[in-house]
């Protein structure tokens, strides 16, 4: 039999982990399949755009709280794959996609020489959240046309 005094205080308890996000694995399975997408004729610039000589993207990433996060200037070439989407780097963890080719298509059928597209994130936090990611992407392109 025991004798001796049992401690009193506060019990153990075990610590609860966050809501994971995604993790390293789930993480290169998406890079493995933006990267693995086969270049078509019809995906590059000379294939989709045939008056379009070359093409300038420049992306300007910012937080909800309107600081300036990234930013990344894009050039593409006759032969090079085109492609009007950008990953969220934001809290959404690389899940949110920006995609301004309905926007940049009708610029270019109408031969604009630059255009401007801004987006929002509106991916969840996480599974279940109604919070979302609040990342604002700002995309300007400047296009140079083959003469007619």
């Amino acid at each position: 039999m025991f004798r001796g005094v049992l401690p009193i205080g506060p019990r153990f308890r075990k610590k609860r982990r966050g809501v994971a996000g995604p993790n390293k694995n789930q993480k290169k399975v998406l890079s493995n399949l933006r990267a693995a997408r086969p270049t078509s004729e019809g995906e590059t610039l000379a294939g989709k755009f045939p008056a379009v000589e070359s093409l300038t993207l420049r992306l300007d990433f910012t937080t909800p709280q309107r600081q300036a996060l990234d930013g990344e200037t894009k050039a593409f070439g006759p032969s090079d794959a085109c492609d009007f989407t950008a990953p969220c780097p934001g809290r959404c963890g690389g899940y949110g996609v920006f995609d301004f080719t309905p926007a940049f298509t009708s610029a270019i059928a109408r031969r604009e020489a630059s255009a401007e597209a801004h987006g929002t994130c509106q991916q969840p936090i996480f599974a279940g959240s109604p919070e979302g990611c609040g990342m604002q992407l700002a995309c300007r392109i400047a296009v140079v046309y083959r003469p007619e």
